[in-house]
């Protein structure tokens, strides 16, 4: 299993960057995953509640998750043409990212006015994190999966912004 979980996150290097996006409208980095102004930041609560339904209730390989997001809200499409979806109301996006030979990621990027220790506390549901190179990871609920945890990546005012991302069973 640590093999398992060592070569994801070595392979998971190259997906870092998937669920971000160039252009005028939102920038390279780990950034505010909102796409509209009207957008509310979210608690940790429901970035558990969404990440789950979003990436977790999609799992072996994230087929469904285009239903899920739709079922949740989060359906516009990305200002600058990359496969990110966004919900209109709530601070928060996904993409499905897939890697050459990685199997497939759902990544989720999501604004909240809580400190990194309050959602690192609400995602611990998931397994206890570890330091790695590319973040806090975990695996999920003792599955094949791995789910990491960047930290907070920027602020924008109050709203600090998150990225956790699920890989895939490999």
């Amino acid at each position: 299993m640590r093999t398992i979980i060592i070569t994801a996150l070595l392979a998971a290097t190259a997906t870092l960057s998937a669920c971000v996006e160039t252009g005028t409208t939102v920038t390279s980095g780990t950034v505010p995953a909102v796409a509209t102004a009207t957008a509310t930041p979210i608690t940790s609560a429901r970035a558990v509640q969404v990440f789950e339904a979003v990436c977790g209730g999609t799992l072996p390989n994230f087929d469904a998750a285009p239903r899920a997001l739709a079922a949740n809200g989060i359906t516009a499409p990305s200002p600058n043409g990359t496969p990110t979806r966004y919900s209109a109301t709530e601070d928060l996006s996904f993409q499905i990212q897939a890697g050459p030979g990685l199997g497939r990621t759902c990544s989720m990027v999501f604004g909240s006015k809580e400190p990194e220790g309050a959602v690192l506390s609400a995602l611990s549901r998931f397994g206890a994190f570890a330091p790695t190179p590319l973040g806090l990871a975990t695996t999920y609920r003792g599955r094949a999966a791995l789910v990491i945890f960047s930290g907070e990546a920027q602020r924008v005012g109050t709203t600090r912004y998150y990225n956790v991302r699920l890989l895939s069973e490999r």
